[in-house]
């Protein structure tokens, strides 16, 4: 797990799943959390992150956790062509794209 500084005193969590996808916590905390706070946390979102923030330190890594059936859902990703407009979906892992349609992806 590593601790995201937010600026403000507090930081987030995230969770690196299979590199470079990380799931980010519904955790906003001035203070590492504890094991109680972890064991009520979702994953929030996951993106594809790269690796230098964690390791070149700026995302310090804070300790190994359990992962929540919640927390390893693998996403699937969208993108929309802006020449033609239409909609695309990756499959996590997945090599070739999907075509799509917006109601799909909108809650991506």
């Amino acid at each position: 797990m590593v601790r995201v500084p937010l600026g403000d005193g507090t930081s987030g969590f995230g969770v690196v799943l299979d590199e470079p996808l990380m799931t980010f916590l519904n955790l906003r905390l001035a203070e590492d959390p504890t094991d109680s706070q972890l064991a009520k946390s979702q994953a929030l979102f996951a993106i594809w992150v790269m690796n230098y923030a964690v390791t070149d330190g700026i995302w310090p890594i804070i300790g190994l956790i359990s992962l929540s059936e919640d927390m390893m859902r693998q996403p699937n990703f969208f993108k929309e062509d802006k020449i033609n407009g239409r909609f695309y979906v990756w499959p996590h892992g997945g090599m070739s794209p999907r075509e799509s349609t917006f109601e799909e992806v909108k809650d991506l």
